[in-house]
């Protein structure tokens, strides 16, 4: 994850683009791009410090630790990465954006076909492929944005007058918000959320490693696996829908973005609904009849995602409505709500029971959301 700051980018970046204010939107492209780098070099010295301590305590696999340190390399890359990403999106150039995100797929997807071709599969030699793809797409991809939305002499100016923490103070123009501090509160609620929610959706796979033998954790996996289609579906939908969201400041266009969101976000339940039921089913055939007990914690997984697909996408309009700032106690609450429900289930149902704390997960969050947003629409 990184933190909600590309989102944060994004938003901003889109806001300026649409005044054409192009000083402003690489301001704010520049700033979420030195805040990343600043994040991932803090993250990679407390990863340095604890990943041997896991490795060797907790996982009693000190053989990977590593493998473990050189996977931060790729955490660097993505940031690279993401920088072209944010610009076309906040654009509107989602034409663009695709094919930058199909190219840097295929780079990725060419070192793991290299990997098959030579029959090298091991767990080394996958991770520094893996690092090479991303070093290569990250440093392809980053030349078709414009200079200026990476580097410019106003940041040395930056540093000589504020020092270090000056890079990372938001951007101040009139046109990224009437506030100074509006994106910076922005940003602050966006790495709360970020950080609660990356620990909740990480925290079945923890507890799980802790409560359940490999075989429920193979069965968990498996199922996982057809949960895909539905969330590139969801992040598809959020690449589209955030720039338009951002651009949406009045409460005619917020209206007019809600009830068409509404309209799409109910034909996708439907649809995903009709996925959870019938393509778990072919769990078994593609995995194996061992893992026929996978079809149902398939099924149970699909349709936390319907429930993602219907309230989502007018999750994210709810950041033009200032929900930001009831974001993060909600994702506290849906935190301590998986925690307790994987502590009773697990012992009980197995890995069942964790696909089922993530749809309790996705439940409570969807109606505290929904409740509020509703409240907040109707005082438009």
């Amino acid at each position: 994850s990184d933190l909600g700051i590309g989102q944060t980018a994004l938003r901003y970046a889109a806001k300026t683009s649409a005044l054409h204010d192009q000083e402003s939107q690489f301001a704010v492209l520049r700033w979420a791009f030195r805040l990343r780098i600043m994040l991932i070099v803090l993250f990679s010295i407390i990863a340095i410090a604890v990943i041997p301590v896991i490795s060797s305590s907790i996982w009693h696999r000190s053989e990977l630790t590593y493998l473990f340190l050189l996977s931060l390399l790729i955490s660097f890359f993505n940031v690279l990465s993401a920088v072209p990403a944010i610009y076309f999106q906040s654009n509107n150039k989602f034409i663009i954006n695709s094919i930058i995100r199909t190219g840097q797929l295929l780079i990725s997807f060419s070192g793991i076909l290299i990997i098959a071709l030579t029959r090298k599969w091991n767990i080394q030699i996958l991770v520094f492929v893996t690092v090479c793809a991303s070093f290569i797409s990250s440093v392809v991809f980053i030349l078709s944005v414009p200079r200026k939305a990476l580097l410019s002499s106003n940041d040395f100016s930056l540093w000589n007058t504020l020092g270090f923490f000056g890079l990372l103070k938001p951007p101040c123009t009139t046109t990224v918000s009437n506030n100074r501090d509006n994106i910076g509160h922005f940003t602050l609620y966006m790495i709360v959320s970020s950080v609660v929610v990356s620990i909740t959706l990480q925290l079945d796979m923890w507890l799980m490693g802790a409560y359940l033998n490999n075989e429920q954790l193979g069965l968990y996996n498996a199922a996982g696996k057809f949960t895909l289609p539905l969330v590139v579906l969801l992040g598809a939908i959020n690449t589209a829908l955030w720039p338009r969201v951002s651009r949406a400041t009045t409460a005619e266009q917020i209206k007019k973005l809600m009830k068409s969101t509404l309209f799409f976000s109910i034909i996708l339940f439907v649809g995903s609904f009709l996925y959870s039921l019938f393509f778990p089913i072919f769990i078994p055939i593609i995995f194996g009849k061992r893992f026929t007990n996978g079809i149902i914690i398939g099924q149970i997984l699909s349709f936390r995602y319907c429930i993602a697909l219907l309230f989502i996408p007018i999750s994210v309009i709810g950041y033009s409505m200032d929900m930001a700032k009831n974001y993060w106690w909600i994702n506290i609450i849906q935190l301590f709500a998986v925690l307790i429900s994987d502590l009773i289930l697990l012992p009980i149902l197995g890995a069942k029971g964790a696909a089922i704390s993530l749809v309790i997960n996705e439940s409570i969050g969807s109606f505290l959301s929904a409740t509020l947003i509703y409240k907040k629409y109707k005082q438009l």
